[in-house]
């Protein structure tokens, strides 16, 4: 499968994913998942054997607004990795279903940080073209290795969940629960 093609796919297979473990609901618009008691933006990044893609994220600058929750629920950022069975490019093109997709992630590893974290990083103003497409976006390119330090580690089904300093645990109830996956 061709890698753009796989990106547009999987961010709602890993939404679907944190949106279960978090026990919060996946909104299709806007901020990725929201409950009565927090909102929280997914980003995940592709961990290849070859250790080529660096340990970052890319948000899109109008992303930023998303933590303005109109109904004051604090906001968070659910900044994950994740590993496949095989390589991208070896996947099925006609491969779409969220089903099938989840069934070949391996791992995954999530950071929940305050939306303010994000505000460490520079705006970049990205621009090209091709033959198919022009863009013009800021983009800001957010680093594992600022993460803020972990105060809490909860397994899911396929890695761990970090929650970071600034995150409040009562946010999240169902982290608690004895809640099957």
């Amino acid at each position: 499968m061709e890698p753009r093609k796989f990106n547009g796919l999987m961010p709602a297979v890993h939404e679907l994913y944190v949106a279960n473990v978090l026990g919060m609901h996946r909104n299709g618009h806007d901020i990725d998942l929201s409950s009565n008691k927090a909102v929280v933006e997914v980003k995940f990044r592709f961990l290849d054997p070859a250790g080529k893609h660096p340990r970052k994220w890319v948000v899109l600058d109008y992303q930023l607004a998303y933590g303005e929750d109109p109904e004051g629920r604090p906001a968070y950022w659910c900044l994950g990795f994740y590993k496949l069975t095989r390589p991208i490019k070896s996947l099925h093109p006609e491969l779409r279903r969220r089903e099938k997709l989840e069934r070949l992630v391996t791992e995954r590893e999530m950071y929940l940080v305050p939306w303010d974290w994000m505000l460490q990083f520079p705006i970049h103003q990205t621009r090209g073209e091709t033959e198919r497409t022009v863009w013009n976006n800021n983009l800001i390119y957010s680093r594992a290795d600022c993460l803020p330090k972990v105060t809490q580690t909860h397994q899911t089904p396929k890695g761990q969940l970090h929650l970071t300093e600034g995150v409040n645990p009562k946010h999240f109830p169902y982290l608690t629960e004895d809640v099957p996956f």
